[in-house]
C-alpha cells in the first residue's frame, strides 16, 4: 500500500484487518514441512510487518489527520501538509468552483478584488448582451476595463461608468461573481439582484420568527454581552433560489459593537453565530470541506463537545451540537479564548 493509499483510507475510515491477513498467511498450505515451517515464519513475519505499517498509518491519523463531524450540512477534515497531504487536497477540491465579487452595487464595490486582463476579457466575453439600461437596452460598452492611474500595474475593475446595471427580467444588479476552479482556470460568471443581496444583509428577523422557522429555541448568549448592541436576526432558506418549493431555513446571529458607526461598517469586533437544525443521526452531511493543515481542539464544556477550529485561509470559529442544533461561532476579536468558552458555556447550561 502506497502513501497516497494510506491516506485515501485514512479519509474514508478504512485500514488493512491484520488479524485477517494473518489467518490467510497462516492458513496456507504445503506438502513439504520444511517450506510449511519457513512459510509460517514467513508469515509470522509479514503479520509483524503489517501491524507495525498499520501503527505507522495510524500514528499519521493522530499527527496530521482529523475528521470533525460537525452533525450539519458539512463535515470537515482536516489534511497533514505533507505530500500526501497536498496530494489528497487537490483531490478531493478538484472541480470545486470558487467565487469572488468583481462588483457590488450595494457598497460602491468597496472590498473587490482586482482583476488582470485575462480575467477582464473573459467577463467582458461572459457579460456580453447579458446587461442592460433602465429602459431595457442591452449596456454598448465593455465593463471590464484597465484601472486609471500610472501605477494601475496592469489591473482591471469594473466600470458601470455610472450607470444603474439591469438583469434582462428587469431586476437591479446588486453583485456578479468570477467563478473558477480552484487551480485558477475561469469558469463562469454569476449574476446576482440587488434583492437577493439585501436579504443576505438585512439582520430584521425577530427571535419568536427564527423559532418558528427552525422549529427550536436557539440558546443565545449572555456572557460578556455588555459590549455589544442587541443582536440582529437573518433568516435564509438553503432552497430560496431553487424550483423544489422546500424550506430548510437556517439562521445567522449578528452582535455588534456598541459603537458601530454604520449599516456597512464591518466591524472586525463584532461576534456573528450561525445556526442550522443538526441532521438526523443515520443521515450524511451534504458535503466535506478539507483543509490543508490547521488544528481543531476539542473542549468539554458543560459535557458538550465543542470544536474549536483554527484553520487556513477562515477566521476562528467554535462548532457544538445541543438540543437538535447546530452552532457555529466566530468570537469578537475582543475576547480572550476563555472569554470565548464562557460566551459558549452560557449558551449550553
Amino acid at each position: 500500500m502506497k502513501g497516497r493509499e494510506i491516506i485515501n483510507h485514512i479519509t474514508q475510515g478504512k485500514m488493512p484487518n491484520i488479524e485477517e491477513v494473518r489467518q490467510r498467511c497462516l492458513s496456507q498450505s504445503d506438502t513439504s514441512r520444511h517450506t510449511r515451517r519457513i512459510r509460517i515464519k514467513t508469515a509470522v513475519a509479514i503479520a509483524a510487518a503489517f501491524i507495525i505499517f498499520a501503527t505507522a498509518a495510524y500514528a499519521v491519523v493522530e499527527r496530521g489527520y482529523q475528521r470533525v463531524e460537525t452533525g450539519g450540512f458539512w463535515d470537515i477534515v482536516i489534511l497533514p501538509d505533507d505530500e500526501y497531504g497536498r496530494q489528497v487536497y487537490q483531490e478531493r477540491n478538484e472541480g470545486r468552483m470558487y467565487g469572488r465579487p468583481v462588483y457590488w452595487s450595494i457598497s460602491d464595490n468597496m472590498y473587490i478584488r482586482r482583476i488582470n486582463a485575462d480575467m477582464a476579457q473573459f467577463i467582458n466575453e461572459q457579460l456580453a448582451g447579458q446587461i442592460f439600461m433602465a429602459d431595457g437596452t442591452v449596456i454598448d460598452f465593455e465593463l471590464a476595463v484597465p484601472m486609471s492611474g500610472f501605477l494601475n500595474f496592469g489591473n482591471h475593475h469594473i466600470d458601470d461608468r455610472g450607470h444603474v446595471l439591469y438583469t434582462a427580467d428587469g431586476h437591479q444588479i446588486g453583485s456578479i461573481f468570477l467563478q473558477s476552479s480552484r487551480g485558477g482556470e475561469l469558469i463562469g460568471i454569476d449574476i446576482r439582484t440587488k434583492e437577493q443581496e439585501l436579504m443576505n444583509l438585512e439582520y430584521n428577523a425577530t427571535y419568536e420568527e427564527v423559532v418558528i422557522a427552525l422549529g427550536r429555541t436557539p440558546r443565545l448568549p449572555t456572557a460578556h454581552m455588555e459590549i455589544f448592541q442587541p443582536p440582529g436576526f437573518n433568516m435564509f432558506n438553503i432552497f430560496r433560489y431553487s424550483d423544489c418549493g422546500r424550506e430548510e431555513w437556517n439562521v445567522r446571529i449578528r452582535y455588534h459593537v456598541q459603537e458601530l458607526s454604520g449599516i456597512m461598517d464591518w466591524c472586525p469586533d463584532s461576534m456573528s453565530i450561525f445556526v442550522e437544525n443538526a441532521r438526523y443521526e443515520s443521515g450524511s452531511s451534504q458535503a466535506t470541506m478539507y483543509y490543508l493543515g490547521g488544528e481543531a481542539i476539542a473542549h468539554d464544556i458543560a459535557g458538550i463537545t465543542v470544536y474549536e477550529l483554527n484553520l487556513p485561509d477562515t477566521v476562528q470559529h467554535f462548532i457544538w451540537i445541543h438540543d437538535g442544533l447546530v452552532y457555529r461561532l466566530t468570537p469578537s476579536r475582543r475576547f480572550t479564548l476563555g472569554q470565548t468558552i464562557d460566551v459558549i458555556r452560557s449558551m449550553i447550561e
